[in-house]
């Protein structure tokens, strides 16, 4: 069994919706896992002791023994520090902001915690379990709010952690009409491409919520029509700023927008590949495709990144 523990690792994702919990094979398959609703568990302290008591759990669950063996991996949104183990900035859970999170989470599990973003963990797994190997990959989260990592030659692009805001690549409208972002600049994605954007375009159309959108295909009112569109030409706008800066061999699309918008990746992807065969473009042709992993995505590469981490 002491062998066989080497193997597997433990991937915490928290997300503005759920928190999951994973015990995760070295292949990246889920050997058990669990999940809560984050607000359940509306204080930092609160929150950690549930992830420690379910770590314990699934560990249970799955066969393999817990401690320092078992690394974790915890997947936190927004901006983080990596040394300090803290966040710098998270819109959608506040009270997380500042928190060292990291460290009281080692200390309820007794095991060693390395700390990643969301976009980081989701991104390392897609990347891991993508069919054929790719030198360089893009992995655009769309979900309440929007996120973005990316890899090169098989290892992680770290970003400034000092910097405000989304990445500058996700700015995708710089006209005079474009809307303040939460994340204090103008323009970002996710005042276009986000459920927390399209929630507020929601309410203007009349539509009661934002799994109204689904059926947005069947009724096909000019206004809807319009909608998506506007959402998959902010999408491909993102695309040709990320293929144009790290000239990727794909740009894999997930989150959990698309459950909403199911058509989105494929729209996104004709939009994209019309702009680039355009005779003044002159940026190389780069494929969006729907990621694989889906929901699991960042406990599966919290995991593997904690494993990476030795």
């Amino acid at each position: 069994m002491g062998s066989e523990t080497s193997h597997v690792a433990v991937g915490v994702d928290v997300g503005g919706t759920f928190t999951r919990v994973a015990v995760v094979d070295s292949t990246g398959r889920i050997v058990a896992h669990q999940r809560t609703r984050t607000a359940e568990h509306d204080r930092p302290d609160a929150l950690v002791a549930w992830i420690a008591r379910t770590i314990k759990r699934v560990q249970e669950e799955s066969g393999f023994p817990g401690g320092p063996a078992s690394p974790i991996g915890l997947a936190l949104p927004g901006r983080i520090d990596h040394d300090r183990g803290i966040l710098l900035q998270v819109l959608n859970l506040p009270d997380l902001q500042g928190c060292p999170i990291r460290d009281e989470l080692a200390s309820a599990s007794n095991s060693k915690v390395v700390l990643v973003t969301d976009a980081e963990a989701a991104t390392w797994a897609e990347y891991a379990c993508w069919p054929g190997p790719v030198d360089r990959f893009v992995h655009l989260r769309l979900g309440t709010g929007v996120a973005c990592a990316v890899v090169v030659d098989g290892e992680l692009v770290r970003f400034d952690t000092q910097r405000r805001g989304h990445l500058d690549v996700l700015v995708v409208d710089e006209s005079s009409s474009a809307l303040d972002c939460r994340c204090g600049r103008r323009g970002c994605l996710e005042t276009i491409a986000s459920g927390h954007a399209i929630e507020e375009r929601d309410r203007r159309m009349g539509l009661d919520d934002l799994a109204e959108l689904q059926r947005i295909g069947n009724r096909n009112t000019h206004a809807e029509r319009l909608l998506i569109q506007e959402v998959a030409g902010a999408v491909a706008r993102a695309t040709a700023n990320l293929v144009d800066r790290y000239q990727p061999a794909v740009v894999a699309i997930g989150g959990g927008l698309l459950k909403r918008l199911p058509g989105l990746v494929e729209d996104a992807a004709a939009t994209w590949k019309s702009t680039s065969e355009s005779e003044t473009n002159k940026q190389p042709f780069c494929p969006i495709e729907r990621a694989r992993l889906g929901d699991q995505a960042g406990a599966i590469g919290a995991a593997m990144l904690a494993r990476r981490s030795g």
